[in-house]
């Protein structure tokens, strides 16, 4: 079952930023949209309120005169819509009814039934149904004592358009032009809020179990800190760790060399006074023993004493070419032991800087075992070129190679290739990979054009020598 990956700080922190927005928007926009529908009514009321009082006004007389008045004779009734018109109240309608018989009533249709005897005074919405064309409309209406009559005025609520015309515009262009730009800035400033969670993750990629040093808190976010203190008592811990065991491996390499090399002395004094020849052989074979455990050995103190040159001291610029033909000058009995014929080409002033005993472990390592896998009268080329800012060192063999599935493997330590007819430590190829990490270089392994293997390690060029 596939686990589904969760989404990372970054991600949360954006989702709930703009989830916070939106529910903010909506929330004031609903507080918008009811306080715009309360000013529309309190305006709106105040026309309904001082067209119920111009309504009074101009039909006072008449009702104050007659007892009963035959509305359709209604005198004020031209003077009443001048004034409605000139006020810009053609759009209302309103009645009069006084002891439950109608006294007037505008042209429009009234929402409510002719002639109701009960009033309700104050403001109330009032729906029509189907047949009156359904519509909303907002009433006022107020007791005359002086004319002992009831002032009813109304008109078809307005308020969907309002709403649409002209608040939501005003909500909706803010966020149209908003909300991206506010997105950019949530973005930028989660982004730029997690830097130093970034800056603390690189810090903890660059720990490796030969570099392992405590991380700075300065400008760690105090909720962070408490990990930073975890995670620095871990790599002490595993610093330690990992400093006893190479403490252990330098201590015992070195204890066990005075012992062996006095055991091969034994032998070689024990081979010279026995006859027999089948004791002889034997002896030569435990000489033979004695010195792949002391190469086994020199190998550990050098794998100890590379780890442990994470921090280098006594770095200077070396020529390469130079370095490869002293190599060479040095192996020339081994080389010539097995009669290989090697080539060079080197090319001058190609400086490094590295650490010089590093350099020449990892190309005594090199060459010693490509003369060790080729054959008799086999053939080895050694290179060393520079291409822009690097220097490269490329040595083939025509030995058996190594196929492409073990190029990682055998970089591990004490990993040994079956069937290859030679002895080693399963050491060489890991010191060299630790000392070129040491110096930030590369190590590349391919197949030879003379049959072999080929080694190609890049290191940065130095300009001068110091």
């Amino acid at each position: 079952m596939i686990k589904a990956r969760s989404l990372s700080i970054k991600r949360r922190m954006q989702v709930i930023a703009v989830a916070i927005l939106a529910l903010t928007w909506i929330v004031t926009s609903a507080l918008m949209l009811s306080v715009a529908t309360d000013i529309y009514y309190q305006f709106h009321d105040e026309d309904l309120e001082n067209f119920s009082q111009l309504l009074g006004d101009v039909t006072r007389d008449e009702l104050l005169k007659n007892n009963k008045i035959n509305h359709q004779a209604f005198s004020g009734v031209s003077l009443f819509n001048s004034r409605v018109n000139s006020n810009s109240y053609s759009g209302l309608a309103f009645e009069i009814v006084r002891d439950g018989q109608l006294i007037i009533r505008s042209h429009s249709e009234f929402p409510f039934a002719a002639a109701q005897i009960a009033r309700t005074p104050g403001f109330q919405f009032v729906r029509l149904d189907e047949n009156n064309g359904a519509k909303m409309w907002r009433q006022y209406t107020r007791y005359d004592a002086e004319t002992h009559s009831w002032l009813s005025v109304a008109e078809t609520s307005k308020e969907g358009d309002f709403i649409v015309n002209r608040v939501l515009p005003l909500l909706l262009w803010p966020i149209v032009i908003m909300f991206p730009l506010t997105l950019f800035a949530i973005a930028f400033g989660v982004r730029h809020g997690l830097k130093p969670l970034s800056s603390l993750a690189k810090n903890v990629e660059k720990q490796t179990p030969n570099y392992l040093k405590s991380i700075s808190t300065k400008d760690v976010p105090v909720e962070v800190e408490p990990l930073v203190g975890s995670i620095n008592s871990l790599l002490q811990r595993l610093n330690s760790a990992f400093e006893n065991e190479r403490n252990f491996t330098a201590h015992a390499a070195h204890e066990l060399r005075t012992p062996l090399a006095s055991l091969k002395i034994e032998a070689q004094t024990l081979q010279r006074m026995v006859e027999s020849e089948p004791a002889q052989r034997a002896l030569q074979r435990i000489i033979i023993r004695m010195d792949s455990a002391a190469h086994m050995v020199s190998q550990l103190l050098t794998m100890s004493r590379v780890e442990l040159g994470s921090e280098l001291q006594g770095m200077r610029s070396l020529d390469m070419s130079e370095q490869a033909r002293a190599l060479v000058r040095e192996m020339e009995t081994l080389i010539q032991e097995k009669n290989i014929n090697i080539k060079l080409d080197l090319v001058g002033e190609c400086f490094v800087k590295v650490e010089p005993a590093m350099l020449k472990t990892l190309m005594t390592n090199l060459l010693d075992n490509a003369i060790k896998y080729s054959q008799e009268d086999g053939s080895i080329n050694l290179s060393v070129r520079q291409d822009k800012g690097d220097v490269s060192l490329e040595i083939n063999d025509s030995g058996a190679g190594i196929a492409e599935a073990e190029y990682e493997k055998v970089f591990e330590k004490f990993y040994r290739i079956l069937g290859s007819g030679e002895s080693g430590t399963g050491l060489g190829l890991s010191i060299v990979k630790r000392i070129v990490q040491i110096h930030n270089g590369q190590v590349f392994l391919g197949k030879s054009k003379l049959g072999g293997l080929q080694v190609r390690v890049i290191f940065k060029r130095s300009v001068s020598l110091m």
